[in-house]
């Protein structure tokens, strides 16, 4: 990392203004109304969350790969339906498992620093709204690994991990 980017990096850690411009500043990426702490970065939908998504996606696939699982990436489901961003093939239930990644910030989808907790379970919700139904008519078990920027898992994300972590 350099100075520049360190000194940014810090800053943020340390709760100081990054940006440099006005609090209600338009995003340049998204035209939303940006803090002076740099948050809205982390979680603007222009700003690279399908790099995070991707990085997360990959690490889990190679981990599970180095330990013998037989493991895929990006498998759809009846035609067009895409909940398996990993997909376990004989890991648990017969029709397999439908790993879905999601990756919030707290104070995205109206969220707040003090239920941040909630905006993690609030996505894995969203999957499973989404997903459930059509996994359980083919047999499949839905996971929505739900992941933070700051709190760690949501629910069935914590679950999973200490499964996968058990096993």
């Amino acid at each position: 990392m350099g100075g520049r980017e360190f000194r940014c990096a810090l800053r943020w850690y340390l709760g100081l203004p990054v940006t440099g411009r006005p609090a209600g500043a338009p995003c340049p990426k998204c035209d939303v109304p940006m803090d002076v702490f740099g948050d809205h970065a982390v979680c603007c939908p222009n700003n690279g969350p399908i790099r995070r998504h991707r990085a997360v996606q990959q690490a889990l696939y190679r981990i599970l790969q180095a330990h013998g699982v037989a493991s895929q990436m990006e498998v759809a489901v009846a035609g067009k339906e895409h909940p398996a961003d990993v997909w376990l093939p004989s890991w648990d239930v017969a029709g397999g498992t439908a790993i879905d990644l999601t990756i919030v910030h707290p104070l995205q989808l109206g969220g707040d620093w003090v239920h941040a907790d909630r905006v993690v379970e609030a996505a894995e919700q969203a999957k499973r709204t989404k997903y459930q139904t059509l996994c359980d008519d083919l047999g499949i078990l839905l996971v929505p690994l739900g992941m933070s920027t700051w709190t760690g898992y949501g629910p069935a994300g914590a679950a999973f991990m200490k499964r996968l972590l058990a096993s």
